[in-house]
């Protein structure tokens, strides 16, 4: 069978920035752990996180995140 994994961006990353470092992690995340699908790249868990920083995360996902992978 296939396993399909959810998460992977530390939440406190994403509490506490800066946004290029979120959206160095992103990229890095959904290199280590998309290459063969079945990730959902997210964060590790809910928060009350800044706007600004989750838009942050969603973009580079929207980014990156696109096969194949680069």
């Amino acid at each position: 069978g296939k396993l399909a994994l959810q998460g992977g961006v530390s939440s406190d990353l994403i509490v506490n920035g800066p946004i290029e470092a979120i959206r160095e992690d992103v990229q890095r995340r959904i290199k280590q752990l998309g290459q063969r699908g079945g990730f959902f790249c997210n964060a590790d868990q809910y928060m009350p996180w800044p706007e600004e920083h989750y838009r942050a995360l969603q973009d580079a996902v929207e980014e990156f995140g696109r096969y194949p992978l680069e």
